[in-house]
């Protein structure tokens, strides 16, 4: 398995509640440490939120649903990917996280 480069744990996870849309990654220029997601929409309120800040508390939170404590920092994306759904941001509550369920195996189609 190759080690993925990308430092944006939530791309393709993280949207936007006021508009439902996927929010895009910005990486300002030789600065990892601001890392942001920000709402395509020009008319948004949510705005630019932290990515360091969202991705740590998506992260604590799925620590509160599966025991990760062994997941090596590169792998996390991953990790996130097979027990999150999405993680909404804005609206009431300001974060929302969808997790993904298993319900077992059946015949039906």
């Amino acid at each position: 398995m190759a080690v993925p480069t990308d430092p944006y744990l939530l791309r393709n996870l993280i949207r936007c509640a006021e508009h439902d849309l996927g929010m895009t990654c910005s990486l300002p220029i030789r600065d990892i440490m601001n890392r942001v997601y920000r709402c395509p929409a020009r008319d948004c309120w949510t705005g630019t939120i932290h990515a360091a800040g969202i991705e740590g508390m998506a992260w604590r939170a799925a620590e509160q649903k599966a025991t990760l404590r062994d997941v090596q920092p590169e792998f996390r994306r991953a990790a996130l990917e097979a027990l999150l759904d999405r993680v909404i941001v804005g609206g009431d509550p300001k974060i929302r996280y969808v997790w993904r369920t298993w319900t077992g195996c059946t015949n039906d189609q």
